[in-house]
């Protein structure tokens, strides 16, 4: 399933994840965890409830092995920020909306999703 950063996420209880505060953490190294080599994963996208402590947040963490992160670190340094993610997450299922922009995470079952792919796409304006 691939992820836009547009696309309405709702859990499988039919609730917008729109609202929940999103980040993103790219770390520079070969693979996440073990785990994630097991599945095939790049890294995970983390479903965290709301608590007294924190607001319901969806954390996306990736794996960049070097050639993929000097490229989005010299964008980065030359101000330049990637206009789209693309992430390719497992377990993530299309929902009703005949345009594929809405996706149901079941976040109760899976509240860590393993991330396959992610691309950066960055367009220059002249």
């Amino acid at each position: 399933m691939d992820v836009k950063l547009n696309d309405d996420v709702l859990t499988h209880s039919n609730e917008s994840l729109k609202k929940s505060k999103w980040e993103v953490c790219f770390y520079h190294t070969e693979s996440y965890n073990e785990n994630a080599v097991q599945q095939g994963a790049i890294g995970f996208l983390k479903y965290y409830q709301e608590s007294e402590y924190r607001e319901e947040t969806c954390i996306a963490s990736v794996a960049l092995k070097t050639e993929v992160f000097n490229q989005l670190l010299v964008n980065l340094q030359s101000k330049r920020l990637p206009s789209q993610m693309l992430f390719t997450v497992k377990e993530l299922e299309y929902g009703a909306l005949p345009d594929g922009d809405q996706i149901i995470w079941n976040v109760q079952d899976m509240s860590n999703a393993p991330i396959l792919e992610v691309e950066f796409q960055f367009h220059f304006y002249f």
